[in-house]
């Protein structure tokens, strides 16, 4: 899955065998695109909560920590076209990427109509704004934005233990992960990665994201069919 570049670059920055190194005017950054078959959800009775996947995006983002004045590396979209679901993730190999990185992703962004996210009104759309900003990137999301990690409260608060996201996965979708990386963690796994350029060390957090992402949409029409 992964190979290394040459060293051109100081430290070399890692090759993803399924992606490829995006240049334009501000720098580099890596993009990993692929696709999968998978049945649609069920279209809701209700006409209010019809959603047009075709103009939908899922969000997730790993960031180095809690605070926007901490860069991200990665923001994972999920799309469906044509009957297929389209993972994309941007990744910054390093700190340096992440300004280009963010520039294609608010125009990415900015051709989207409504935007799924689990704490993606609190964290991960203003951590996306904020870092934006430091890189003189003007961007605010203004259409729909459904958070799915309130809908979540609102039905299982008191029921199950708690609404984090893995724990929809094992009692709503009876689906348990397997050496998952925990959240926790990533941003120690991804700053050893930057250091060491061991392409190794990304697969569990790009794995990690593609997980959130999949389980956003598996669990769209449960948290937002009523």
């Amino acid at each position: 899955m992964f190979e290394l570049q040459p060293k051109t670059d100081s430290p070399a920055l890692c090759r993803l065998a399924d992606g490829y190194e995006v240049k334009g005017e501000a720098g580099t950054y890596f993009l990993l695109e692929s696709a999968r078959e998978i049945p649609a959800p069920e279209p809701h009775d209700n006409p209010k909560h019809r959603i047009d996947l075709t103009r939908t995006v899922f969000l997730d983002i790993e960031s180095t920590g809690l605070r926007p004045s901490r860069p991200l590396f990665l923001v994972g979209l999920l799309f469906c076209r044509d009957g297929q679901l389209m993972l994309r993730q941007y990744l910054a190999r390093h700190p340096r990427e992440e300004g280009p990185l963010l520039r294609d992703l608010a125009r990415e962004l900015a051709a989207q109509q409504v935007l799924i996210t689990y704490n993606g009104k609190r964290f991960d759309m203003p951590y996306i704004e904020e870092r934006m900003a430091c890189h003189g990137v003007a961007f605010k999301w203004a259409n729909f934005h459904i958070d799915l990690l309130w809908h979540a409260r609102a039905r299982y608060r008191g029921v199950l233990p708690d609404c984090r996201l893995v724990t929809l996965e094992e009692n709503i979708l009876s689906e348990k992960r397997q050496d998952d990386v925990p959240g926790a963690r990533i941003p120690q796994v991804y700053n050893s990665f930057v250091k060491k350029q061991e392409p190794a060390l990304m697969r569990g957090i790009l794995k990690h994201n593609a997980l959130d992402l999949i389980s956003l949409y598996k669990l769209l029409p449960v948290l937002h069919g009523e």
